[in-house]
């Protein structure tokens, strides 16, 4: 015997560790098979794709399950317009069943409407102010009522059959005549006396509304107009139709 044997080779060892008592994974490697088979077609011989899936009686006329085309439109029901379910499948497809509707709004409570000419018979564009806009909204938002305008923009024709001799601030599209709901006319000329922009403030008792204006001047004009007449209004008459 030798002096020095050699050691027996040590048996290997199992696997310690929680999953130690479960069989060892086998590899799948049927992919790599049908990669490797594969023909110039792109078929592997099982009748499946590159990706896996199961070709097999699958032709260009039959990929889709109920065999439609891809562009069908929504089937027309009965008692409908030809042309509804066609304007309601596009709407479909972009995502809006709706069309928006043009309403000319030029601020959040009042549109290009308001300001119209009350004559119907102009063609002239609405020449509005943006600044008389502005005004009307400071004046909704201080007193927190509905504003009506009574009249916005009035066209040359309509204003020389008037036959007025003053100057006619709706020409020129900054001026209005408003009235306030729940609020006398007096009430409302007291609010618009507190907005520095307005140099023109009329009472109108005849028809119960105020004619507002933002004029250019250094000296506010005011007056009142009753039984047809217009009186300036001063410190001398003011008291016959404000009264404490």
């Amino acid at each position: 015997m030798d002096a020095n044997p050699t050691p027996p080779a040590a048996t290997p060892q199992p696997p310690q560790g929680p999953n130690s008592d479960k069989p060892p994974r086998r590899r799948n490697n049927r992919r790599r098979r049908d990669n490797r088979n594969r023909n110039r077609d792109g078929r592997t011989p099982d009748n499946r794709n590159s990706d896996g899936r199961n070709t097999e009686n699958r032709s260009p006329d039959n990929r889709r399950p109920d065999n439609r085309p891809k562009n069908t439109s929504v089937p027309q029901r009965e008692g409908q317009p030809r042309d509804q379910g066609r304007q309601r499948d596009r709407g479909r497809r972009t995502g809006n069943s709706r069309a928006k509707k043009f309403t000319g709004r030029i601020s959040d409570h009042f549109s290009q409407k308001d300001f119209l000419c009350r004559c119907g018979e102009c063609t002239q564009k609405v020449r509005i102010s943006l600044g008389l806009v502005g005004v009307l909204e400071f004046l909704r938002a201080q007193v927190r009522k509905r504003i009506n305008i009574v009249k916005g923009y009035q066209c040359q024709q309509s204003h020389d059959k008037t036959g007025s001799y003053f100057k006619n601030y709706h020409i020129a599209g900054i001026a209005a005549d408003i009235q306030i709901d729940e609020m006398t006319p007096q009430e409302a000329f007291l609010e618009a006396e507190k907005i520095p922009e307005l140099n023109g403030i009329g009472l109108n008792l005849d028809l119960n509304l105020i004619h507002i204006d933002t004029r250019k001047g250094a000296e506010r004009a005011e007056w009142v107009v009753q039984k047809g007449k217009r009186i300036p209004l001063d410190g001398a008459n003011r008291a016959q139709f404000f009264p404490l």
